[in-house]
């Protein structure tokens, strides 16, 4: 969702792979679903895991974000 109070979703099937490449860049792999960015992390992940992947996550969505409506999508 790019906004979760109105509910409004990411207007372009391409939005989420950009997110994805950009996480990919960033040493986190995750993946797109339609317009869904997916994570899968093992069971075995530790608090400081989970919050590198929500800290790469705070650090490319914001710019994605910023790419894809400077692209007019």
């Amino acid at each position: 969702m790019r906004d979760q109070t109105t509910k409004e979703p990411f207007p372009n099937f391409e939005d989420p792979p950009r997110i994805v490449a950009a996480a990919f860049q960033r040493g986190l792999i995750a993946r797109s679903m339609f317009q869904c960015v997916a994570l899968s992390p093992p069971l075995i992940c530790t608090k400081a895991d989970i919050d590198r992947i929500v800290g790469i996550l705070q650090e490319v969505w914001p710019a994605a974000e910023r790419d894809i409506l400077a692209a007019g999508h």
